[in-house]
Protein backbone atom coordinates (compact mmCIF):
# COMPACT_ATOMS: atom_id res chain seq x y z
CA UNK A 1 0.00 0.00 0.00
CA UNK A 2 1.13 3.14 -1.01
CA UNK A 3 -0.57 6.75 0.24
CA UNK A 4 0.27 10.48 -0.45
CA UNK A 5 -1.51 13.41 0.00
CA UNK A 6 -1.34 16.73 1.32
CA UNK A 7 -1.63 17.84 5.37
CA UNK A 8 -4.01 20.68 3.88
CA UNK A 9 -6.88 18.17 2.66
CA UNK A 10 -5.81 15.39 5.27
CA UNK A 11 -4.96 16.54 8.54
CA UNK A 12 -2.02 13.76 10.39
CA UNK A 13 -4.84 13.30 12.85
CA UNK A 14 -6.98 11.39 10.43
CA UNK A 15 -4.68 10.38 8.93
CA UNK A 16 -2.58 8.51 11.90
CA UNK A 17 -6.58 7.38 12.67
CA UNK A 18 -6.84 5.79 9.42
CA UNK A 19 -3.30 4.04 9.25
CA UNK A 20 -4.21 2.74 12.84
CA UNK A 21 -7.97 1.40 12.15
CA UNK A 22 -6.02 -0.53 8.93
CA UNK A 23 -3.54 -1.86 11.71
CA UNK A 24 -1.03 -0.66 9.42
CA UNK A 25 3.04 -1.34 9.26
CA UNK A 26 5.63 1.04 7.35
CA UNK A 27 6.72 4.67 6.90
CA UNK A 28 4.98 7.51 7.30
CA UNK A 29 7.63 10.64 5.76
CA UNK A 30 5.91 14.77 6.08
CA UNK A 31 7.75 17.64 4.26
CA UNK A 32 7.10 20.82 4.40
CA UNK A 33 9.31 23.77 2.80
CA UNK A 34 11.47 23.45 5.97
CA UNK A 35 11.84 20.08 7.58
CA UNK A 36 11.36 16.47 6.85
CA UNK A 37 9.83 13.82 9.55
CA UNK A 38 9.42 10.57 9.53
CA UNK A 39 6.82 8.49 11.63
CA UNK A 40 7.19 4.54 11.62
CA UNK A 41 4.49 2.58 12.70
CA UNK A 42 4.20 -1.18 13.43
CA UNK A 43 0.60 -2.71 13.65
CA UNK A 44 -1.12 0.79 13.32
CA UNK A 45 0.85 2.37 16.01
CA UNK A 46 3.77 4.96 16.40
CA UNK A 47 7.16 3.54 17.33
CA UNK A 48 9.52 5.83 16.56
CA UNK A 49 9.73 9.33 14.94
CA UNK A 50 12.12 11.17 13.84
CA UNK A 51 12.82 14.95 12.93
CA UNK A 52 16.12 15.94 12.22
CA UNK A 53 18.06 15.72 15.96
CA UNK A 54 15.05 15.28 17.30
CA UNK A 55 13.82 11.97 18.39
CA UNK A 56 10.55 9.55 20.01
CA UNK A 57 7.88 11.11 21.25
CA UNK A 58 9.22 15.16 20.71
CA UNK A 59 9.68 14.37 17.30
CA UNK A 60 6.00 12.81 16.82
CA UNK A 61 4.35 15.46 18.49
CA UNK A 62 6.69 18.01 16.35
CA UNK A 63 5.20 17.21 13.31
CA UNK A 64 1.41 17.30 14.36
CA UNK A 65 2.34 21.40 14.57
CA UNK A 66 2.87 21.41 11.02
CA UNK A 67 -0.25 22.82 9.10
CA UNK A 68 0.89 22.57 5.64
CA UNK A 69 3.38 20.24 3.63
CA UNK A 70 2.80 16.55 2.08
CA UNK A 71 2.87 13.60 3.35
CA UNK A 72 3.55 9.72 1.32
CA UNK A 73 3.41 5.93 3.81
CA UNK A 74 5.00 2.86 2.50
CA UNK A 75 4.07 -0.18 3.73
CA UNK A 76 6.27 -3.06 5.27
CA UNK A 77 9.15 -0.33 6.20
CA UNK A 78 10.16 -0.72 9.71
CA UNK A 79 12.22 0.91 12.25
CA UNK A 80 15.35 -1.08 14.25
CA UNK A 81 14.59 1.25 17.14
CA UNK A 82 11.29 2.00 19.17
CA UNK A 83 11.02 5.36 21.16
CA UNK A 84 7.34 5.72 20.99
CA UNK A 85 4.75 3.51 23.67
CA UNK A 86 1.79 5.42 23.45
CA UNK A 87 -1.07 4.24 22.43
CA UNK A 88 -3.13 6.37 19.79
CA UNK A 89 -6.17 7.45 21.73
CA UNK A 90 -3.30 9.26 23.80
CA UNK A 91 -0.91 10.10 21.31
CA UNK A 92 -4.18 12.02 19.55
CA UNK A 93 -5.22 13.47 22.58
CA UNK A 94 -1.66 15.12 23.67
CA UNK A 95 -1.23 16.15 20.27
CA UNK A 96 -4.27 18.22 20.33
CA UNK A 97 -3.54 19.57 23.49
CA UNK A 98 -0.23 20.77 22.05
CA UNK A 99 -1.72 22.69 19.31
CA UNK A 100 -4.14 24.71 22.07
CA UNK A 101 -1.17 25.50 24.09
CA UNK A 102 1.16 26.44 20.93
CA UNK A 103 -1.79 28.70 19.34
CA UNK A 104 -2.26 30.01 23.06
CA UNK A 105 1.48 31.13 23.00
CA UNK A 106 1.50 32.31 19.79
CA UNK A 107 -1.06 35.30 20.78
CA UNK A 108 1.48 36.47 23.31
CA UNK A 109 4.23 36.56 20.40
CA UNK A 110 3.24 36.79 17.46
CA UNK A 111 6.08 37.41 15.79
CA UNK A 112 9.01 34.52 16.37
CA UNK A 113 11.64 36.99 14.18
CA UNK A 114 12.59 38.75 17.69
CA UNK A 115 15.27 38.32 19.99
CA UNK A 116 14.21 38.89 23.60
CA UNK A 117 15.68 40.74 26.21
CA UNK A 118 16.85 40.52 30.34
CA UNK A 119 15.13 42.42 32.28
CA UNK A 120 17.25 44.22 34.99
CA UNK A 121 15.11 44.15 37.98
CA UNK A 122 13.23 40.87 38.78
CA UNK A 123 10.01 40.93 40.40
CA UNK A 124 11.13 37.51 42.87
CA UNK A 125 14.03 36.86 44.78
CA UNK A 126 14.33 33.35 43.50
CA UNK A 127 13.39 31.56 40.28
CA UNK A 128 13.99 27.98 39.78
CA UNK A 129 14.32 27.13 35.63
CA UNK A 130 13.64 23.93 33.96
CA UNK A 131 16.03 21.95 32.04
CA UNK A 132 14.49 22.77 29.03
CA UNK A 133 14.88 26.28 29.76
CA UNK A 134 19.04 26.10 31.15
CA UNK A 135 19.03 24.96 27.33
CA UNK A 136 18.02 27.74 25.40
CA UNK A 137 19.51 30.33 28.00
CA UNK A 138 22.80 30.52 25.71
CA UNK A 139 21.05 30.85 22.61
CA UNK A 140 19.26 33.75 24.09
CA UNK A 141 22.48 35.14 25.35
CA UNK A 142 23.86 34.96 21.86
CA UNK A 143 21.02 37.07 20.60
CA UNK A 144 19.59 34.68 18.50
CA UNK A 145 15.89 34.57 17.57
CA UNK A 146 13.00 32.90 18.87
CA UNK A 147 12.90 31.31 14.90
CA UNK A 148 16.34 30.68 15.08
CA UNK A 149 16.17 28.68 18.04
CA UNK A 150 13.31 26.44 16.83
CA UNK A 151 15.64 26.05 14.05
CA UNK A 152 18.72 24.96 16.55
CA UNK A 153 17.53 24.08 19.52
CA UNK A 154 17.68 19.95 19.80
CA UNK A 155 14.77 20.05 21.87
CA UNK A 156 12.18 20.74 18.90
CA UNK A 157 9.90 23.84 18.37
CA UNK A 158 7.03 23.10 20.39
CA UNK A 159 9.58 22.92 23.73
CA UNK A 160 11.48 25.51 22.60
CA UNK A 161 9.01 27.92 22.58
CA UNK A 162 6.99 26.78 25.62
CA UNK A 163 10.25 27.38 27.61
CA UNK A 164 10.85 30.81 25.93
CA UNK A 165 7.13 31.95 26.90
CA UNK A 166 7.64 30.27 30.21
CA UNK A 167 11.02 32.57 30.87
CA UNK A 168 8.35 35.77 29.60
CA UNK A 169 6.11 34.98 32.03
CA UNK A 170 8.53 34.38 34.80
CA UNK A 171 9.22 38.44 34.23
CA UNK A 172 13.04 37.02 33.51
CA UNK A 173 13.07 38.16 29.47
CA UNK A 174 11.16 40.28 27.59
CA UNK A 175 9.81 40.03 23.98
CA UNK A 176 12.92 42.55 21.88
CA UNK A 177 12.99 44.26 18.85
CA UNK A 178 12.11 42.98 15.39
CA UNK A 179 15.67 41.81 13.85
CA UNK A 180 14.65 40.68 11.09
CA UNK A 181 14.41 43.17 8.24
CA UNK A 182 11.07 42.84 5.82
CA UNK A 183 12.28 41.11 3.01
CA UNK A 184 14.60 38.65 4.71
CA UNK A 185 14.17 34.84 4.61
CA UNK A 186 15.97 32.41 6.84
CA UNK A 187 17.50 29.65 5.21
CA UNK A 188 18.66 26.47 6.78
CA UNK A 189 22.81 26.15 6.21
CA UNK A 190 24.04 22.35 5.99
CA UNK A 191 27.70 23.32 7.12
CA UNK A 192 26.51 24.00 10.87
CA UNK A 193 23.05 23.43 12.28
CA UNK A 194 23.31 26.91 14.18
CA UNK A 195 24.21 29.11 10.62
CA UNK A 196 21.07 30.65 9.44
CA UNK A 197 21.24 32.42 6.23
CA UNK A 198 18.85 35.45 5.48
CA UNK A 199 18.66 37.27 2.57
CA UNK A 200 18.37 40.55 1.39
CA UNK A 201 17.38 42.72 -1.90
CA UNK A 202 19.62 45.23 -0.10
CA UNK A 203 22.98 43.63 0.94
CA UNK A 204 25.92 43.55 -1.05
CA UNK A 205 28.32 41.35 1.49
CA UNK A 206 27.79 38.08 3.66
CA UNK A 207 28.05 38.68 7.92
CA UNK A 208 29.11 35.10 9.13
CA UNK A 209 27.96 34.07 11.96
CA UNK A 210 29.92 32.90 15.34
CA UNK A 211 29.02 29.10 15.10
CA UNK A 212 30.20 29.38 11.18
CA UNK A 213 33.33 31.41 12.05
CA UNK A 214 34.42 28.56 14.68
CA UNK A 215 33.85 25.81 11.69
CA UNK A 216 35.71 27.65 9.67
CA UNK A 217 38.73 29.18 11.43
CA UNK A 218 40.54 26.25 11.32
CA UNK A 219 40.62 26.34 7.83
CA UNK A 220 43.75 27.28 5.60
CA UNK A 221 41.99 29.31 3.63
CA UNK A 222 40.18 31.87 6.44
CA UNK A 223 41.13 35.21 6.79
CA UNK A 224 40.61 37.47 9.72
CA UNK A 225 38.82 39.87 7.24
CA UNK A 226 37.41 38.09 3.99
CA UNK A 227 37.57 35.15 2.12
CA UNK A 228 35.15 33.51 -0.85
CA UNK A 229 32.69 30.87 0.69
CA UNK A 230 30.14 29.25 -2.52
CA UNK A 231 26.61 29.09 -1.79
CA UNK A 232 25.56 25.99 -3.58
CA UNK A 233 21.16 25.43 -3.16
CA UNK A 234 20.72 22.37 -5.99
CA UNK A 235 24.01 20.26 -7.63
CA UNK A 236 25.08 22.25 -10.85
CA UNK A 237 24.00 26.26 -9.33
CA UNK A 238 26.26 27.78 -7.19
CA UNK A 239 27.52 30.94 -6.93
CA UNK A 240 30.51 32.51 -5.17
CA UNK A 241 30.93 35.65 -2.92
CA UNK A 242 32.49 37.42 -0.85
CA UNK A 243 32.13 36.88 3.12
CA UNK A 244 33.54 39.46 5.91
CA UNK A 245 34.71 37.26 8.53
CA UNK A 246 35.03 38.63 12.16
CA UNK A 247 34.14 42.40 11.00
CA UNK A 248 31.05 43.25 11.95
CA UNK A 249 29.19 40.38 13.48
CA UNK A 250 25.90 40.67 15.23
CA UNK A 251 23.77 38.21 14.80
CA UNK A 252 23.74 34.66 13.40
CA UNK A 253 23.12 35.39 9.91
CA UNK A 254 24.62 35.44 6.33
CA UNK A 255 23.17 37.90 4.00
CA UNK A 256 22.71 36.97 0.51
CA UNK A 257 22.20 39.74 -2.21
CA UNK A 258 19.46 39.75 -4.32
CA UNK A 259 21.35 38.97 -7.44
CA UNK A 260 22.76 35.65 -5.46
CA UNK A 261 19.04 34.88 -4.29
CA UNK A 262 17.73 35.15 -7.96
CA UNK A 263 20.51 33.09 -9.54
CA UNK A 264 20.07 30.12 -6.91
CA UNK A 265 16.45 30.50 -7.41
CA UNK A 266 16.55 30.23 -3.57
CA UNK A 267 12.98 30.44 -1.67
CA UNK A 268 12.77 30.53 2.39
CA UNK A 269 13.58 27.05 3.71
CA UNK A 270 15.88 26.16 1.25
CA UNK A 271 19.00 23.84 2.53
CA UNK A 272 21.92 25.56 1.28
CA UNK A 273 25.86 24.39 1.18
CA UNK A 274 28.27 26.49 2.23
CA UNK A 275 32.02 25.68 1.48
CA UNK A 276 35.29 27.64 0.46
CA UNK A 277 35.48 29.06 -2.90
CA UNK A 278 38.83 27.49 -4.29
Amino acid sequence: MSLEGSLKSFGLEELLGMLSWGKKTGKLVLRTDNEVGEVFLKGGIPSHAQVGQIKGEDALFHVFLWMDGNFSFDTDISSPVESINMPVEMIIKEAGERKRRWEEVQTRIPNFDVTLEPISELEKDHIILSADEWIILPMIFNRKTIKSINLTSPLGSYRSVMAVHSLIEQGVFSIGQRTVREGFYELITELKPEGIISTSSTEESAFVSLPLIKELQDKSWFTSENFKIEIEATPGKTVSMMVKGRVGLKDDRIQLPAAVLSRLSIKPGDKVKVSPSV
